[in-house]
């Protein structure tokens, strides 16, 4: 080293060329480096790509200074492939089935590759003797002259759904699906960060995920049913329970006119474990029915379901149990859709009583107190869950006319349809009727319905007290000439769930403790009967 240079700057330089890593190292971390991002970026190219398609066409504002929702939803549909001319897409329903944990699930997803009934709305109607025979069976006239195109030629009514979604299974999603096919012209979600106890969650279809694209871009509700989600964000405190349900449902409404609902169409709000039955659809699609009259006084608009409860699984069939969702109304009488010329608004229980359910109104003996009308406030999707005004149209034997067996039943009520046991607890402890301790109680101290379903897959007997099965399942009810929704024809299905069901059941009791039952008074009445899938 030469005498002028500094001792510490050489021996800093020198560790620098010491610590320099070798050419063929550097490339070595730059390939590793190169390797690690390809993975990352095959990982994510599919989801990453849908969401800058959804960020291009979709405008975020709030609504209401908190609540934030998805609009622009036709060209948001259209970016994202929903409205897919070739039926389901099978490589998203291949990776649906590859991700499926059960078999049930992976039967659900292999049903609906090939599931393409061939009724769809809008269509034009040719065999009118057939839709005569369909109104008949519900007590309805058959008058094409007031379908849309004044029966030259016929045409369906239209029909738009909304719902609000949450940790529901696919199996009650995929079911709903496979009746409804083809006959929705546009199905909405609503999904909240919060439960009705303002539980936090975290968002389960949150736009750019597997789960927001497989509900929206498969096709499972048919090739050209406009899927859409818009997303419910209001932090406000007081907003809680069955009050914050009610107002998350009005963003139904946004997305159901965008997508250009008239007074002629009708809606629907449900829960999407709620499905009426296909051919109940079709009718009220195609039939007469005078709630669908133009020059409606909006007074009592809905058409009630009757719906066939079943308890946690296609084999739990409960016995007479009512139920009586979903609901449904002609656009005329839906607020932001039909004229509200002449109706005084209704009064609510939420921003500065304007949203939420009624508090005048909400039930018929109210409107006695209030002053004469002839024209009735429109409705909200919060009425049409918790208003009354409206009429049954049970299925009838069309010779006798009388109704038929368990309350001639035109809907289905799929209730606790959950994979895992864990989730069915988080529901009961965080949603709309909390049950505190959810989490150290027995399945049957949760509720009276779950006891039903232990009943039903480990076949135990209860008391006069407990709710009952129908006898013979849905053998019974086939030999007796009703329905069953179009996914349990396949009895794979339903013997695969079942099973599956007890195995959760046998988890949760060896951690829980076993659900007891009173004395075994009149079994016979209460147990499934011989031969019955298991």
């Amino acid at each position: 080293m030469p005498a002028s240079a500094s001792p510490t700057r050489a021996k800093a330089s020198s560790c620098r060329r010491h610590r320099r890593p070798h050419v063929f190292q550097r490339l070595q971390i730059f390939l590793l480096l190169a390797v690690v991002r390809f993975q990352r970026q095959i990982r994510s190219t599919r989801r990453m790509h849908s969401f800058r398609k959804f960020t291009r066409s979709f405008d975020l504002r709030r609504f209401h200074g908190r609540a934030h929702a998805a609009t622009n939803t036709t060209e948001a549909l259209r970016a994202s492939g929903a409205t897919n001319q070739n039926g389901p897409r099978r490589d998203l329903l291949d990776v649906m089935m590859r991700r499926s944990n059960t078999s049930s699930l992976k039967t659900i997803f292999r049903f609906l590759q090939s599931h393409t009934p061939r009724e769809h709305f809008d269509e034009v109607i040719y065999n009118h003797t057939m839709e005569y025979e369909r109104c008949q069976r519900y007590g309805l006239a058959y008058t094409p002259q007031l379908l849309p195109g004044k029966g030259n030629p016929a045409r369906r009514r239209r029909i738009f759904f909304g719902s609000l979604i949450a940790d529901d299974s696919w199996h009650a999603i995929g079911a709903h699906a496979a009746e409804v096919y083809g006959l929705y012209h546009t199905a909405v979600f609503i999904e909240s960060n919060m439960t009705q106890t303002l539980t936090p969650r975290r968002m389960r279809f949150k736009a750019g995920s597997f789960n927001w694209e497989f509900l929206v871009s498969s096709g499972i509700f048919g090739s050209n049913t406009r899927v859409s989600m818009d997303y419910f964000d209001n932090r406000d405190r007081h907003l809680k329970e069955l009050i914050r349900e009610n107002v998350q449902r009005g963003l139904i409404l946004k997305t159901w006119k965008l997508n250009g609902m008239t007074s002629e169409d009708i809606g629907i709000v449900s829960d999407v474990d709620e499905v009426f039955s296909r051919d109940f659809l079709l009718a009220a699609m195609t039939c007469d029915v005078p709630e669908f009259r133009p020059g409606q006084n909006c007074h009592k608009p809905k058409i009630v379901a009757s719906s066939l409860v079943l308890e946690s699984s296609p084999e739990c069939i409960v016995d007479r149990r009512a139920w009586y969702h979903p609901d449904m109304a002609i656009g005329e009488c839906i607020d932001t859709i039909g004229n509200a010329t002449d109706r005084e608004p209704a009064l609510r229980e939420y921003a500065n009583k304007t949203l939420g359910r009624r508090t005048k109104g909400q039930f018929l003996k109210d409107w006695k107190d209030l002053p004469p009308r002839t024209r009735y406030p429109l409705w909200t999707p919060a009425d049409f869950r918790c208003a009354e005004g409206g009429r049954q149209y049970p299925e009838k034997d069309p010779q006798s006319g009388q109704v038929l067996s368990h309350s001639g039943y035109n809907a289905f009520h799929m209730h606790n349809f959950f994979p895992d046991l864990t989730v069915l607890r988080n529901k009961y402890r965080t949603y709309g009727h909390p049950v505190w301790g959810a989490d150290s109680k027995t399945l049957g101290q949760l509720h009276t319905d779950i006891k039903v379903a232990i009943m039903c897959a480990m076949n135990r007997t209860a008391t006069k007290t407990e709710r009952s099965l129908v006898r013979g399942g849905w053998a019974h009810l086939l030999s007796e000439g009703r329905r069953t929704p179009l996914l349990y024809a396949n009895e794979e299905y339903g013997r695969l769930h079942l099973n599956e069901l007890k195995d959760a059941i046998v988890v949760d009791e060896s951690k829980h403790g076993e659900t007891t039952f009173g004395p075994a008074v009149g079994s016979k009445r209460y147990r499934l009967p011989q031969g019955t899938a298991k």
